[in-house]
């Protein structure tokens, strides 16, 4: 008699059926990688609230309500960023290291805007904290209740358990001072000689006479497109951030604000394009430093290993490109996604992986060509072929574009 397969009572092999079912997680778990849940998260599940928020002072301080969307307080429409619901709680006190700048050796240095809480979403990133990890903004401890989305962070991250857990994260300003001049017609202020460009929802009859606190990303130029204003009280001292375009005697330019320095002040090893915070007194020209932190960024880093980051392209050749006041140098192999024609441009808006070598270069293995329009400034400069031109688009395989210090 003809038996079939499905006639025939074979015994169970266990050993066999365990043996398919450890293969078969082994196959899922690399073609659903446990470190992609927290990126998909960012990108579908919107919370903008800080759940440990002791008030609620609208988005970004710009007095707009939670409810309304955007990422990274641009007003940029997205498809919603935020936190997993996961608790804030969720890794204990028992994981907490005690972080001073500069002492973290290995893990990931993250570059970027705040654009969601449960945890905290950076560059698509789900970043764990709870109530006791160190929080800083511009130097000086800060209440982890009042970060807020739009805020520019730098944050030392390491990875556990498929977790990515934040060491310490650091609020930093481009400017804080009083606005100068409000622009209606182009939406532009000026603070501490700085040009910021607001975005639409950001309310200028709230900013008249007043002292602010400016998060957002430069230009090719230096203008700053703001993704996080905040009218504050007038304070003893004005703070700004970003690169050395000139040295002269007794004084530097940083982007177009003079700095004073008394002779015995002076700070050693300063050069140009090189990344400086001072604080000082404004006094509607210039301001006279009290305290210079150079290179601030690296600073904060210390000796992490991996770096992602996000920003406008400030300059470019073959071989680097500087975002975010820093200088980046292109892995030969480097992959660029994003568009089919994968050019890179002034003013483009593009994110970064890569490493920090001992040295403290960044080497760029990723950069993706973000989906956001390229923004056309009026003040970008060019150079193609050592001739100054206007309005740059360079193709990234066949064009050199040079770094300029300083903008006419």
């Amino acid at each position: 008699m003809k038996m079939t397969l499905h006639d025939q009572h074979l015994p169970l092999n266990t050993g066999f059926l365990l043996r398919l079912l450890i293969v078969s997680a082994i196959a899922l778990s690399f073609a659903y990688p446990l470190n992609s849940f927290g990126s998909n998260v960012c990108k579908t599940d919107s919370s903008p609230a800080n759940p440990l928020a002791t008030t609620k002072s609208g988005l970004g301080g710009t007095g707009i309500e939670l409810t309304q969307s955007g990422i990274g307080g641009t007003g940029i429409d997205g498809s919603g960023i935020g936190g997993t619901g996961i608790e804030i709680s969720d890794y204990g006190d028992s994981d907490e290291k005690t972080i001073i700048e500069g002492s973290m050796i290995g893990g990931t240095g993250i570059i970027g805007v705040i654009t969601g809480f449960a945890s905290i979403c950076v560059n698509d990133i789900e970043i764990h904290y709870n109530k006791h990890t160190p929080v800083t903004m511009d130097g000086l401890a800060f209440s982890i209740s009042k970060l807020e989305t739009g805020q520019m962070v730098v944050i030392r991250a390491e990875n556990s358990n498929d977790k990515t857990k934040a060491q310490l994260i650091a609020i930093y300003h481009a400017v804080v001072g009083p606005v100068g001049h409000i622009d209606p017609t182009s939406r532009e202020i000026r603070v501490l000689n700085q040009t910021i460009q607001l975005q639409a929802h950001h309310r200028l009859e709230q900013l008249s006479e007043k002292w602010v606190r400016v998060s957002g990303s430069r230009l090719a130029s230096g203008k700053i497109i703001a993704t996080h204003i905040q009218p504050i009280q007038p304070m003893k001292h004005s703070i700004i951030n970003g690169r050395i375009t000139q040295i002269n005697p007794g004084e530097i330019i940083i982007e177009g604000t003079r700095v004073q320095f008394s002779p015995e002040s002076w700070p050693h090893g300063l050069s140009k394009g090189m990344e400086i915070s001072v604080d000082g007194t404004w006094d509607g020209t210039s301001i006279h430093a009290q305290t210079v932190h150079v290179e601030p960024t690296r600073q904060i880093l210390g000796d992490v290993q991996q770096i992602v980051m996000e920003g406008y392209v400030q300059a470019f050749t073959d071989h680097s490109l500087e975002l975010n006041n820093q200088s980046l140098h292109l892995s030969p192999s480097a992959q660029i996604t994003g568009t089919d024609e994968k050019k890179l441009e002034l003013n483009r808006r593009v994110q970064i992986s890569g490493q920090l070598t001992p040295e403290h270069k960044i080497i760029v293995d990723k950069l993706e060509l973000k989906p956001s329009p390229v923004i056309q400034d009026i003040n970008d400069i060019s150079i193609g072929n050592g001739i100054r031109e206007h309005g740059p688009v360079l193709k990234y395989e066949n064009h050199q574009h040079n770094r300029i210090d300083t903008f006419d």
